[in-house]
């Protein structure tokens, strides 16, 4: 907890221009809410169902403790259970500006939590059904309590979720849905980029694309680099023959070449032909990425990081453990 204070004073103090008292207010707030209230919330949930824009044609249904999931014509449909850590908290200070700054921390960190089930499923759609989605749609039906699912909910579900479900589709779904891990902040990444280049594909932005694909190669090297630390100048051949082999090497080279002529700048010859003249290869190298997010999909679940794993873990002692990763990937600290 000190290394997230000592960062989050940090910004308050060079970025907000907060005072020395109202920093010791902060600090004081902070470690009360984290010691002696977090915890007695580990049992208060919001439950959210909501549709995800663009996937059509699905037929799934998943449910568990934690994840609706269904679909019915040409909506998916996902609910989700969120620690309620932002509300209620205004006894922590009588200062106004520490209160705010605390709720809003807290807030972006139950978004993550939500957000993070929503990208294991998006990244189980995007390995299944080679299509994109996002989690932006309408926001369906809310349930703030620590009791077990409601009327409204029971209704909702049973006439929203069980309809067209085909079982190879659930069972494929329910499989990389248990592996993939979103609460870690990398494969959050990789997902994010993979289903962007997907999205940008299939809307005949081939250039925009392979820089996508490119971004997701680059996070899988991190990754890479988490379990293997080696030299960045040989990371993405090494990370390649521990994932795959020689030959899928030699396509992300060529997805690297093709990134830095017709992406990285605008090129310089063939631009309005690059669709036509890459097609082959470009559906080469969607493969060989699919392959190789599944292979880091199972080594992450065959390895997982404890502090990541929030299914095993209380709410709260997740929220304690992540502090200074939810502060670097949910706050405003490092944008430039």
């Amino acid at each position: 907890m000190n290394g997230f204070i000592s960062k989050f004073v940090n910004y308050l103090r060079h970025d907000l221009e907060f005072s020395e008292s109202k920093i010791n207010k902060f600090k004081h707030a902070i470690r009360k809410y984290m010691n002696d209230v977090v915890g007695g919330r580990d049992e208060l949930h919001s439950i959210i169902i909501r549709d995800f824009r663009k996937p059509s044609n699905l037929a799934f249904y998943l449910m568990n403790d934690d994840l609706w999931l269904g679909s019915k014509e040409e909506k998916v449909f996902v609910g989700v259970k969120k620690p309620n850590w932002s509300m209620g908290i205004k006894h922590l200070s009588k200062d106004e500006d520490v209160v705010e700054i605390i709720s809003w921390f807290l807030h972006f960190s139950e978004q993550y939590v939500m957000r993070a089930f929503h990208v294991n499923v998006i990244g189980a759609i995007n390995l299944i059904y080679d299509k994109d989605c996002d989690f932006m749609g309408e926001q369906i039906i809310t349930q703030m309590d620590s009791s077990p699912l409601n009327d409204s909910y029971r209704s909702f579900i049973s006439h929203n979720l069980r309809s067209n479900n085909s079982r190879r589709s659930t069972r494929s779904m329910k499989y990389w849905i248990s592996t993939i891990n979103s609460f870690d902040p990398i494969i959050n990444r990789i997902i994010y980029n993979f289903n962007k280049a997907i999205s940008l594909r299939d809307n005949l932005f081939w250039e925009e694309a392979i820089v996508s694909c490119d971004k997701t190669v680059n996070v899988i090297e991190q990754f890479y680099q988490r379990i293997q630390p080696t030299d960045n100048q040989l990371v993405r051949k090494e990370m390649t023959m521990f994932f795959l082999d020689e030959k899928a090497f030699s396509v992300l080279e060529r997805l690297y070449e093709l990134r830095c002529y017709f992406g990285a700048h605008p090129s310089s010859s063939k631009w309005w032909d690059f669709a036509e003249i890459y097609e082959e290869e470009l559906t080469l190298i969607f493969d060989v990425i699919r392959t190789l997010i599944m292979c880091v999909f199972r080594h992450e679940c065959r390895n997982r990081i404890q502090k990541y794993n929030y299914k095993e873990l209380r709410p709260s002692d997740w929220l304690r453990l992540n502090l200074e990763e939810l502060f670097q990937t949910c706050w405003f600290s490092d944008l430039p």
